[in-house]
């Protein structure tokens, strides 16, 4: 068997994440323009949708294919993208990938309760698929990934972080979202 590179695998599933694309930017058409606005900011600086990509590969590894694959792809990135307004606020960050962050142009009451859009809508668009354990995996994360944060804010300036501290952190700020990302394909979206 042949390998691929990164850049072949990202062409060979192309069609699924435009789809996917395709699922985020209609579900940011709300009737409040703060949403659009903040989450356009947001998802068109260049992230690398690695989250709904590992959606998409586990579904693929099972046969799923269709519009429930782009749902669950599309959840994952919401929550991801409101865990990046929510930690950019809690750390004033100025810049997000280069950017101006959200919160700098828009403020920080508007981006936190966009933030909570999209998380709740991340949940909705979970639930549209009708499988307990998606749902749970994607709660779960949500709930660690807000451990993870506040593990790290409470070690902010300490000199005495271990490295399970450490882990930690990057298990709910990074690795649980991944996990659930896969764990939801697996499940058969």
């Amino acid at each position: 068997m042949e390998q691929m590179t990164i850049n072949e695998i990202w062409e060979h599933y192309k069609v699924d994440l435009e789809q996917a694309e395709a699922k985020i930017n209609d579900a940011l058409k709300t009737v409040a323009p703060a949403i659009s606005m903040v989450g356009n900011h947001l998802l068109s600086s260049g992230g690398k949708r690695i989250r709904p990509f590992l959606a998409i590969l586990s579904s693929k590894l099972f046969g799923v294919n269709g519009d429930n694959v782009s749902t669950l792809a599309c959840s994952v990135e919401f929550i991801h993208t409101a865990s990046l307004i929510h930690d950019d606020v809690v750390d004033g960050a100025s810049l997000r990938r280069g950017k101006p962050s959200a919160h700098s142009l828009y403020g920080n009451q508007l981006v936190v309760l966009v933030g909570d859009y999209l998380y709740a809508n991340a949940l909705r668009l979970a639930n549209l698929l009708k499988r307990q354990p998606i749902m749970d995996a994607l709660c779960n994360a949500t709930a660690k990934m807000s451990e993870g944060e506040l593990v790290q804010l409470s070690k902010k300036g300490s000199i005495d972080m271990t490295i399970d501290d450490y882990m930690k952190i990057i298990r709910g700020k990074t690795a649980i979202l991944m996990s659930a990302a896969c764990k939801g394909g697996a499940q058969g979206p």
